[in-house]
């Protein structure tokens, strides 16, 4: 998929859509925030270019309380766990990217094709390669970052610098406050126990 155009499945016809991208803005510090208009197309990017295999994911609340969990089935066995674009959670993982941790461009992105239901959902990547050897290294060695971009033209980005050690980070946050989205730069280490909890 090319980075500067978005390119997003759109599951009702199942054609490309490719919208002009506003400039891209960079949440570069933790905490720093921006606004996200969506239509019924976003997508979340995660890319990374070092010898490691990376998982995105994507955990929250729905305003109804539901719980929002999209990642690989090669994680959890069951291939409901990669999403839905068309239902709940209107979210859906394209592929688990990056197994056998080559270097180069790799990437993983879930489609979205509505945020109104959120309450907020967290963007996550798991380490694989290292949790499943016990290392404990740090994200921000992975050349890492996290795109969001919409059919409105958002280009949004949060690069993965988390410098403490561990397997799991959350890299950013999109928060639902009356209809208005927001991005924040999360940037912070969780146990893969929390994660998956």
């Amino acid at each position: 998929m090319a980075r500067k155009d978005f390119h997003q499945r759109q599951p009702k016809r199942g054609t490309a859509m490719s919208v002009q991208l506003k400039p891209k803005v960079v949440l570069k510090e933790k905490g720093q925030a921006a606004a996200l208009t969506m239509n019924s197309q976003g997508q979340v990017e995660l890319a990374w270019t070092s010898e490691v295999d990376l998982d995105l994911m994507i955990f929250g609340t729905a305003q109804d309380g539901q719980t929002i969990a999209v990642f690989s089935n090669l994680i959890s066995g069951n291939i409901a766990t990669m999403g839905n674009t068309t239902a709940f959670p209107f979210m859906k993982l394209s592929e688990d990217a990056g197994v056998g941790a080559q270097g180069g461009d790799n990437s993983e992105d879930i489609a979205m094709t509505s945020l109104d239901h959120i309450q907020e959902v967290y963007v996550v990547t798991l380490n694989y390669t290292d949790a499943s050897k016990g290392n404990a290294v740090s994200f921000s060695a992975y050349d890492g970052k996290v795109t969001i971009t919409s059919d409105a033209g958002d280009n949004l980005e949060v690069p993965l610098d988390a410098t403490e050690q561990g397997h799991v980070a959350v890299i950013a946050k999109i928060v639902n406050a009356n209809r208005q989205i927001q991005v924040i730069n999360e940037n912070r280490i969780i146990s893969l126990q929390d994660a998956l909890a």
